[in-house]
Order: C-alpha cells, then structure tokens, then sequence
C-alpha cells in the first residue's frame, strides 16, 4: 500500500466518503482538496478505475493546501490527463480518497465501494500513457470497431500469418514494418492492441467490479478514449478472429468474464460468491485478501444475508478466505468449493488447511465441474455430461472446528490408487462384457465425462482426430504391443486389465509428448484445447477404476466420497488419523451415484 505518512487525514464520520476536487490548470503541478459527502447525498463525480504503480516512485501533490501527501506516477499521470482547463473536476480515487493506513477506514470503505462506483456519473478506466509503434501513436480501438461493424471475416483483412504464428511473429522488432502499406497499418493496429491488453489494468481484481458496478464507463489511453460498449466490441471482435491463440489466454478472457459481469448486474443477475472466486482466480491482488473483499461489491443481496464475512483489514489470510469457504458451503449446500483445494497454494500460504482454496494461486487447470466450465473457459461452449454427482442427492454434514483450522465431513474411503501415469495415451481397442472398451473409457475419462464438441460422436471423433499422431509414433507402437500382449495374457480380473491397458495408453502418450510431438501438434493446429486431463495426472485404483486428479496424487492415496460432494476427493491420511485434501477427481463408471452408500458414511477430520 502506498504510504501516505505526513498527510494530515480527519477520521471520516459513519457513511462519508471522501471526494477529491481536482482544480484546473496547466503544467505538471496538481492542486486538489479533498471533500466530505454522505453516501446519500453525493454531489455529481467521476470515479477512477486504475492501477495504483510502484509505490516506490512518488510524486507529491498540493492538496487542502499541504504538501504532505505524494501519489504514484501512475496516478499523478491520470489525474494530470483528467484535469480540465477551465474548471474543476470531482473525483474518486481509492489511494487519496482512503486513508490506507487506517484498516478501519479501509474496511469501512470497502463496503461503501459498490455505491460509490454504482453512483459515479462516470466510471474512467486509465490504461496508462500512448502504445508507440516504430515511433507512433497507434490507438487500435477506432480499426477494429469499423471492421467490427462492418462484420468483416479473417479472410477479408490484410493477415499474412496463421492464428499460431502471429503473435509470435508480430513482437518481433521488425514485423509492423514488413509488407504492403496496408499489412503494415494491420500490423500496428493488433501489434498495439496486444501490448495494450498487457497493461496490469486487465488483471488487477479491483476493476472487476469498478467496471460492472458502473452505469458509465470510458476508456482512456493517453490522449485516446472510447465508451466501455466500443472498446469490448472491438477487443472481442478482434478476440473472436483469434488473433491471440498463441498468447496467454487468460489476458483475454479476463475482458470476456468483467463484460459478462456487467452485464448480469445489468440484468440483475448475480453469480455466486463461488462461480464469482473461480471466474476471477487469475485476477492479481497486491494483498491477497483482495482477491476476496474486491468482489464482495458483486454479490447478491440473498447471499449476502447468509455470508458471515465482512470486508475486514484487521482478519489475516488465514482468517479471510478460511470463512469464505464456509460461506461458500453455507450458501450452496454442497461441497463444490473443495474443488479448489488441495496442495496447490502460494508458499507464503501454505498454513492455510487443504479444504480451504488459495485464491491467490494462478491454478491453469480446469475445473472438473461442469458449473465452472463456461465462466472459466476462454472458449464459450456448452459442455454436455453424463453424469451429475457421485453422491446422488445426499446434502452435506459439516461441522468446524472452534478454531476454524478443521473441517469434520460426513464420508467414507472407497477406493485407493496403485498406479499413477501420464495424461495423454496411445489408442487400445477391446469390448469385454458389460465394460467399455479401455479406448473409450480413457477419452472420456481425459474430458471429465464431458462432451464439448456437442455429442459423443462428435467428441469422439475429434478428440481421435488430435490423437492421431501418436498413432504412426513407431517407437511407441512398438512398446505398448509388447506391453499390451503381456497385460491381455495375465490372469488378472478383465476389470483390471481394462484399468491397465488403459494406463499404459497414458504412459505411451505421456512418453510421446515429452519427446516433443506436444509442439508438433500445436504447430499442426489440433490442440485438444477442451480435453480437462491437461496438468492432470492418470491414475488406476486398487478395484479397477481409472480416473484423472491433481498432479501432486501417489500412489497410496485414497479415493472419499463425501455427502454432499459431486466429486469424489482424493485424500491422504496425515498425523493423529486427519486427512489432507490432495484434490478433487473424475472417476469414470462412479459419476452417478454407482458406488455411494450413506450407510457407510462416518466423520472424518480435515486438516
């Protein structure tokens, strides 16, 4: 937090937030007072929606006339760019407006944010100063909103790269200024526009809701500006003509989920306190308990009657997103949020207990919940399942403990793990009896019982499609025959050789990436872009069963099923008979209630 020792703040009477009237001028000084108004008689002003910057790199500013108090250069620039010339300007801004030293203040204000961003006339997103290619202001958004109207195809715009190579191919110093004249403006224009969508602003958490709480926003850039409405158009037109396939995703998405945002509070739909902390995992926070109250403004009114946790800087990590999940179980009835849990975590938070999620940590994975599939994925696509829980329509038995360190679920072992494996495997063919072929109970265990091509067929077919590399892989045809003729001649259970066929089809595409055809396919455009095994590990359990769960999962582990728990969990046995989440797991032939018996449920402790 930027420090703000020196200026002289009055504590702020209940329901008053402060405004800061930014007077006119010229030059590089600012001159500003800071005003009191009551939340129910707000004078017309303009909130503004930015990125805070170093606050190592200071600028002090004149301000109820002392100057005591100095603001980052990010937030000097945006305040000099706002400033008019012939009168003054009324504005929000979070790092002069809150006394940030103060964690009363500072929570007090943060449950005020969701007014204050809902009643500014004007919400005003600062990018930052010019994007400069080979020396010129480009601004991308006027192209690509006249293309965007005009409904214009990939094939009628001057692209001289397929999806996979341009953004490679464009960072390079010298690709703006190859081709014709008009590749070379093409070029700038999603050159510019790419660096643009890098900026810290579109994965700060914060803008969240600065963005969907507000009734008007602009876009400003520099001497550029653009409505909200304009600047998603053209980004996601230029989203849509899949100009970034070789960029991290997650950077585009991210405008995707804050305009769908919007427009469910427009409509006044709300998402849940959960679908909301997932949809928003890759956001950053500077503190992580952000990653928590910055969407507090975003929840519904029902829920909000039901959540105990309020936006409070005197609770630690811990304390924050340890009730977060409570609440998540509180409001939904069931135990979804444990699907985030598990070993992955921030090592600066690895006090926090396995049941409770770490908002903080980029998880790339998917989720395994369908729930989750369309407000995560950068692909809008509807996801058809088969299955709908592996505990049926039990409701979960919960009880915390005092110190909030444990949670007692009612559940049982099922099953252990006895091999693990890679993710990705070459195709075996056998029909037995009763059973699926190991070729199909390993493609669909690999999408999570989903199918997001439409149907079976249709999933089947494409998923073979991308497969069929590792099909003409000799080196590899060559191990899995021998290996596989020795399985098929075992006297183990046909359940089990199925379970094993389908663990070497996992070894030998899982050796077959590692030797590099991963890279071969992606450049051959057939990335299985839906397939959910991704950052997952195979694995095969003692009665057969073959599932996918997280990478940290070994062998030993053991397979609950929880009341209340859509999926089955993977957990580990810890010190005084507690067990650790390791993480949650599809499982394929269990996914509807196959397996669950409540008779057998006891209370077992997570720490």
């Amino acid at each position: 937090m930027p420090s703000q020792q020196g200026y002289p703040y009055r504590a702020l009477p209940p329901n008053t937030i402060r405004l800061l009237r930014v007077y006119q001028g010229a030059g590089n000084s600012l001159v500003c007072d800071l005003e009191v108004a009551h939340i129910d008689r707000l004078p017309i002003y303009e909130a503004l929606s930015y990125c805070w910057g170093s606050p190592s790199d200071k600028i002090p500013i004149e301000c109820n006339a002392s100057e005591g108090l100095a603001i980052t250069k990010n937030l000097h620039s945006a305040l000099h760019c706002l400033r008019l010339p012939n009168q003054s300007r009324l504005i929000w801004a979070d790092a002069i407006c809150i006394n940030q030293e103060d964690t009363e203040e500072r929570s007090s204000q943060v449950r005020l944010m969701k007014e204050i961003y809902r009643c500014a006339s004007s919400v005003v997103v600062w990018l930052g100063g010019p994007i400069e290619i080979d020396g010129n202001d480009i601004w991308p958004i006027p192209p690509l909103l006249e293309a965007a109207q005009k409904n214009r195809k990939r094939t009628e715009l001057p692209i001289r790269h397929g999806p996979k190579d341009w953004g490679r191919h464009l960072m390079r110093p010298d690709y703006a200024t190859n081709g014709d004249l008009q590749d070379k403006r093409w070029n700038a224009v999603i050159k510019s526009l790419i660096l643009l969508l890098h900026r810290d602003w579109f994965l700060r958490t914060w803008i969240i809701q600065e963005v969907a709480l507000a009734t008007h926003a602009v876009v400003i850039c520099g001497s550029h500006s653009a409505n909200w409405d304009d600047f998603y158009r053209a980004v996601s037109y230029a989203i849509d003509l899949d100009y970034f396939s070789s960029e991290s995703p997650e950077t585009y998405s991210s405008m995707q989920n804050i305009e769908r945002a919007r427009r469910d509070l427009a409509r006044h739909q709300y998402l849940r306190p959960l679908d909301l902390y997932a949809s928003f995992r890759i956001f950053l926070a500077t503190d992580p308990r952000d990653k928590v109250f910055g969407l507090y403004g975003l929840f519904d009114p029902s829920d909000l009657a039901v959540v105990e946790l309020q936006p409070d800087y005197n609770l630690d990590l811990l304390q924050v997103y340890t009730q977060a999940t409570i609440d998540c179980i509180a409001t939904e009835r069931n135990l979804d949020v444990l699907s985030f849990g598990g070993q992955d975590c921030l090592v600066a938070h690895r006090q926090l207990p396995t049941w409770v999620p770490d908002w903080a940590y980029q998880d790339r994975t998917k989720p395994l919940l369908p729930r989750f599939l369309s407000i995560i994925s950068f692909e809008e696509h509807q996801w058809a399942r088969t299955w709908r829980s592996a505990t049926g329509t039990s409701y979960p038995v919960v009880e915390v403990s005092e110190n909030k360190k444990n949670i007692m679920l009612s559940g049982y072992v099922l099953d252990r793990v006895i091999e693990t494996g890679g993710t990705l495997e070459k195709e075996y063919s056998q029909s037995l009896p009763g059973r699926e072929a190991a070729w199909d109970i390993y493609w669909k265990t690999l999408y999570a019982g989903g199918y997001p091509h439409g149907d079976e067929q249709q999933t089947k077919a494409a998923f073979e499609k991308w497969y069929q590399p590792f099909r003409d892989l000799r080196s590899n045809a060559v191990y899995l025959s021998d290996r596989l003729d020795e399985i098929k001649s075992s006297e183990a259970s046909k359940a089990y050789q199925i379970a094993a066929m389908v663990g070497y089809i996992g070894n030998v595409t899982y050796r077959g990436a590692k030797l590099g055809l991963g890279i071969w396919m992606n450049r051959n455009k057939i990335p299985p872009s839906k397939i959910l095994a991704f950052h997952r590990t195979l694995f095969k359990t003692k009665r057969g069963y073959v599932g996918i769960s997280s990478r940290h999962v070994k062998e030993g582990d053991s397979i609950a099923l929880f009341q209340g728990g859509k999926m089955p969990l993977v957990i580990r046995e810890a010190k005084e008979g507690n067990w650790h989440i390791v993480g949650d797991t599809y499982i394929h032939g269990i996914m509807n209630g196959e397996e669950f018996d409540s008779s057998r449920c006891s209370m077992l402790c997570i720490d």
